[in-house]
């Protein structure tokens, strides 16, 4: 009981943490092209936006399919596993449709640009 108690804390801790760094990093660099008011002149996808965010994992999953066919088989944590590569990938590189790589975070690692996803394809507190 003890150990289920631990790891559910550490998870909880690391979950804070990422959606924590997510917002900072958010904040800091992401927000002037998908703020709510900002993201519609960009055609980007605003923080929060359920329905926006899932246009864009829905392209990102056909992406990794066509990657590799396996992906199609996924579920679950597995699927979004591959969602959010994709989702990645395609930040740190940046798109055809304006965004530069790494956005405007040169200095960003790729676990901060995940974090910052996570953060910006999440509900709304």
């Amino acid at each position: 009981m003890k150990f289920k108690f631990i790891l559910g804390s550490l998870f909880l801790m690391f979950s804070f943490s990422v959606f924590a760094d997510g917002k900072n990093i958010f904040d800091r660099y992401c927000t002037a092209c998908h703020s709510p008011s900002m993201a519609p002149m960009f055609l980007s996808p605003a923080a929060h936006d359920k329905s926006a965010w899932d246009i864009r994992k829905s392209n990102a999953l056909e992406e990794a399919i066509k990657k590799n066919p396996a992906v199609r088989g996924a579920v679950g944590n597995q699927k979004e596993n591959f969602i959010l590569e994709e989702l990645v990938l395609s930040a740190v590189n940046g798109t055809d449709n304006g965004m530069p790589p790494k956005g405007t975070c040169n200095d960003c690692t790729t676990e901060q640009i995940k974090s910052a996803i996570i953060y910006m394809s999440s509900e709304a507190n």
